[in-house]
C-alpha cells in the first residue's frame, strides 16, 4: 500500500526518529579549540537528501575537499556529487569555539549552507550537519585533515566496524542501513567474509554477503577499491561496493561514501564511517560524560527523504541511563531516555546497543512518544560513538520503517549551543503516536482523521486506505514501506 509524505510532517516524525538516534556520550577533560585548529586543506565525505524540498530528486553522496585560512574563511573547494555532477565551493567562513562546536556557513554552488559541527579531540576531524535556509535538504558529513603521514597498506589490516546509512539512486528505490564487520589482510584484500546488515535492527535476512575484492591506500590516506558477493541473503542477486573515502591521521577511523550496484540494474549511494575493531572490552562507565550528536534519518519507502537532528547526549555511567536533548534547525525540541549497555558476546558492530524511548514537542504539539533501537561502537580513542538507529513502528495493521546513522563525538564539557529557531510557523497543531507492539508507548495523542468519513478516533483513514496526518489536518498521509511517490529528477546538492 502507497502511502505519500507531507514533508512538514515529514520534518516532525523524522526528528522524533532523529531523536532516537542520539544514544550515547562521555566528557573527560580535553585541551581546548581554537580559530588557528581550522586551518589547512580538509577532505569531505557526505550524504545530501530532501526535507521540506516538494517533488525532491534522488539523494547524492558526495566528495571532495576544502581549503580554510586561520580565520575559517573559504579559500578553495570543491565536491563531486554520485550523479557525476560537480559543485564548486566559493566562500564562506566557518568559526570553532573553545569546546569544538562549529558554527558557519559555506556557499556551495550559490547555495548558501548553515553549518552545525563538532571538532573531534584530536583535531584532525569534524562531523556535522547542514542545510539551506528553507530547510529544503539536508546534509550530513565528515571532514578529515589532509596531513604529511605517509598511510600505507598494512594500516588497514585487522577489522573494521562499518556503519552506513543508503539512499536509493531513483527514488522509487528504499533507504537502509549498511552495518557489519569487515576485515583485511595485509595486501588489501579481505581476509574472509563479511555480512552487512541492511534492514535494521534485529531484523533477519537482507544480508549482504561480501566474499571477492580489496581496498587500496594512498600515502595521502586516500582509500579505493571495490568489495563483490551477494546481496538480500538469503534472496540473493549480485552486488558490487565501489568504495572511496579516506582514513584519518591516527589509522583508527574511515569516512567515505559507496556506490552500492546490483545485478538487476538497481542502485545505491552510501555515506559510512568505519572504526577500527578493538579487542579491548570498554566498560559503560568508560562512556560517562557528554556527546555531541550528528544523526541523519531516511524514510525507507522515501529513501531520498529525511531530516538531520543535532544536539548533547549525555551517559551516566553507574547504569548506562542516557538523557538527551536535541534539536532541528525550527528550534523543536526531542528529549531521550533509555540505557545503553556493552557486550563483547554478541555482533562485534552491536557491542553498544539499546532500545530507547524518545519523546519530542514541537510549538503547539503535546508530546509524542516513540521507540526506536540502537547498534553501534566506540572508537579506540574513545572520542566518538558511530551506530545505526532503527525505528519500526506501528498503528494498527500499518507500519513506518526508518533508518538512521548516528556519530556522536565526545565533548570535553557539559555545553549546549544552539541556533535560533529559523523555520517558525511551518508545522500546524496536531497529534501522534506510534507504538510497536512489543514496546509499550504513549498512545494518548492519537487523533481522529480529518476526513469527513473516518471513523471516530481512528488512525487509519478507511476511506483512502492511508493514515491520517494530524500535523496537517487535511493534507497527504504519512509514507510506509510502500512504493514512494515518482519525483522529478535534479541536481543539486
Amino acid at each position: 500500500m502507497s502511502i505519500s509524505l507531507s514533508h512538514s510532517r515529514l520534518l516532525a516524525i523524522v526528528l522524533v526518529v532523529v531523536a532516537a538516534l542520539s544514544l550515547g556520550v562521555t566528557t573527560p577533560a580535553f585541551a581546548q579549540f581554537v580559530q588557528g585548529d581550522l586551518t589547512g586543506n580538509w577532505t569531505i565525505h557526505g550524504l545530501t537528501t530532501a526535507n521540506a524540498e516538494q517533488n525532491p530528486p534522488a539523494g547524492n553522496w558526495f566528495q571532495g575537499a576544502i581549503t580554510l585560512s586561520s580565520a575559517g574563511v573559504v579559500l578553495a573547494g570543491s565536491v563531486d556529487l554520485s550523479d557525476g555532477s560537480t559543485l564548486a565551493v566559493t566562500a564562506g567562513r566557518l568559526t570553532v569555539g573553545s569546546t569544538g562546536l562549529i558554527t558557519g556557513t559555506l556557499n556551495v554552488a550559490g547555495t548558501v549552507l548553515n553549518v552545525r559541527a563538532t571538532m573531534t579531540p584530536d583535531k584532525n576531524g569534524v562531523v556535522g550537519v547542514a542545510d539551506d535556509a528553507g530547510h529544503l535538504r539536508d546534509h550530513v558529513f565528515a571532514l578529515v585533515r589532509q596531513t604529511a603521514n605517509n598511510f600505507s597498506i598494512s594500516d588497514l589490516t585487522g577489522q573494521w566496524l562499518v556503519y552506513g546509512l543508503r539512499t536509493p539512486a531513483d527514488v522509487r528505490g528504499t533507504s537502509a542501513e549498511a552495518r557489519g564487520a569487515v576485515t583485511f589482510n595485509e595486501s588489501g584484500a579481505l581476509a574472509a567474509p563479511a555480512s552487512l546488515k541492511t534492514l535494521g535492527g534485529d531484523t533477519v535476512g537482507g544480508i549482504d554477503e561480501l566474499t571477492t575484492g580489496g581496498l587500496a591506500v594512498s600515502s595521502a590516506g586516500v582509500v579505493q577499491g571495490s568489495l563483490s558477493g551477494m546481496a538480500g541473503v538469503p534472496a540473493s542477486t549480485a552486488v558490487t561496493y565501489t568504495i572511496n573515502g579516506v582514513m584519518e591521521p591516527g589509522r583508527d577511523v574511515i569516512v567515505g561514501v559507496v556506490t552500492r550496484d546490483l545485478e538487476t540494474g538497481a542502485s545505491d549511494r552510501i555515506f559510512f564511517v568505519a572504526i577500527r575493531s578493538t579487542v579491548t572490552p570498554v566498560p559503560i562507565v568508560d562512556l560517562a560524560g557528554t556527546w555531541r550528536s550528528y544523526i541523519q534519518i531516511l524514510f525507507e519507502g522515501e529513501g531520498e527523504s529525511g531530516a538531520w537532528m543535532e544536539g548533547p547526549v549525555t551517559l551516566r555511567g553507574t547504569d548506562g541511563a542516557v538523557s538527551a536533548t536535541l534539536r532541528n534547525a525550527d528550534g523543536s525540541s526531542f528529549f531521550i531516555t533509555g540505557t545503553l549497555t556493552t557486550s563483547t558476546d554478541d555482533d562485534p558492530a552491536t557491542r553498544l546497543s539499546g532500545n530507547l524511548q524518545l519523546r519530542f514537542a514541537l510549538p503547539g504539539f503535546p508530546s509524542i512518544t516513540v521507540p526506536a533501537k540502537f547498534q553501534g561502537w566506540v572508537t579506540p580513542d574513545r572520542d566518538r560513538i558511530v551506530g545505526a538507529v532503527f525505528i519500526n513502528v506501528a498503528v494498527g495493521a500499518q507500519s513506518l520503517t526508518m533508518h538512521g546513522l548516528a556519530v556522536l563525538v565526545r565533548q570535553p564539557v557539559s555545553t549546549v549551543q544552539f541556533a535560533a529557531a529559523t523555520y517558525k510557523g511551518r508545522e500546524q497543531p496536531g497529534n501522534l503516536a506510534m507504538s510497536p507492539a512489543s514496546v509499550a508507548t504513549d498512545v494518548s495523542s492519537i487523533q481522529s482523521c480529518s476526513e469527513p468519513s473516518a471513523a471516530p478516533g481512528a488512525a487509519f483513514c478507511q476511506s483512502s486506505s492511508t493514515w491520517c496526518t494530524p500535523f496537517e489536518t487535511g493534507t497527504k498521509p504519512v509514507s510506509t514501506r510502500g512504493p514512494p511517490l515518482r519525483r522529478t529528477r535534479a541536481s543539486r546538492l
